[in-house]
Parts: structure tokens; C-alpha cells; sequence
């Protein structure tokens, strides 16, 4: 791929991917519901191109009220029926033959989607791309 892109080619590539993971952890800092209540956290800072996350279906959201911090929500939310999420909305995913994003345990967080973008080229993955997997989350989890 370096050979192919060469310095500046692969410069923009990664930039352009560590943008994208920029983007989505702000995205997940910023989407309320219509009663201001989060919709996702993020359980890690991004790394690189990771970004580390739970999408929150309508019956487990807190009140808006509170700290909002990503911290708090975390401190504050039913683990026990937030590590069950990622598993039921990854199965319709599936079923659907939507985005593919794994999820995993990431230290004391269980099942939490852990997002890459490694490889895509800039014209197939775009902030519109991100928003349509963000979307999808929220949709096929809309009714747990």
C-alpha cells in the first residue's frame, strides 16, 4: 500500500481515518434524543483509529438532567442490560447484511462496540458513512 500510495498518499489515508474515529467519538459526545437524553458513550478516549462505545437503546438513556459526562452515564447505567445490546443489535445487523462492527469486552466494560477504521479508502468511508452505521445503531436498537 505505501508503494502504491506512497508518502503523501498514505499520509492522507491515515489522517483521513484518524479524522473519521475523531468525528464519531464527537458525534457520540453530541447525539441526544429529543428529551436530551445521550444516546451513546464512549468507555475509552479514541485511540488512533479505535473508537470504544455502547449505543444506549430508549429504555436504559438517563435522565438529561444529570452530569453528562461519559464517566457519569457509565457510573450510572445498568451494566447488566447495557452488555446485552451489542449482542441483539450486532444479530439484526447481521440479519439485515448491514455494517459489520465487533464488539468486545474492553476492561470492566462488557460487550461495548469497538469501532476501526482501518484500510477504507476516502471516497467509500465518509462522515455520512459514520453517520448511516450511527444511525442503524440506534434504529435496529430502538426497541430494546
Amino acid at each position: 500500500m505505501w508503494k502504491y500510495h506512497g508518502d503523501t498518499g498514505l499520509e492522507a489515508r491515515v489522517d483521513h481515518l484518524c479524522g473519521l474515529a475523531e468525528y464519531m467519538s464527537e458525534q457520540i459526545a453530541s447525539r441526544v434524543d429529543e428529551q436530551g437524553r445521550r444516546m451513546f458513550v464512549q468507555v475509552a478516549p479514541t485511540s488512533f483509529t479505535n473508537v470504544v462505545f455502547y449505543t444506549i437503546p430508549p429504555s436504559l438513556r438517563l435522565p438529561a438532567d444529570g452530569d453528562n459526562s461519559d464517566a457519569a452515564i457509565l457510573a450510572a447505567l445498568d451494566m447488566d442490560a447495557l452488555k446485552t445490546v451489542a449482542p441483539m443489535v450486532k444479530k439484526r445487523m447481521q440479519e439485515r447484511g448491514l455494517a459489520m462492527i465487533g464488539f468486545q469486552q474492553v476492561k470492566q466494560w462488557n460487550n461495548c462496540w469497538r469501532m476501526v477504521f482501518a484500510g477504507a479508502k476516502e471516497e467509500i468511508m465518509t462522515t455520512d458513512t459514520v453517520d448511516e452505521i450511527m444511525n442503524s445503531l440506534l434504529e435496529i436498537g430502538s426497541d430494546l
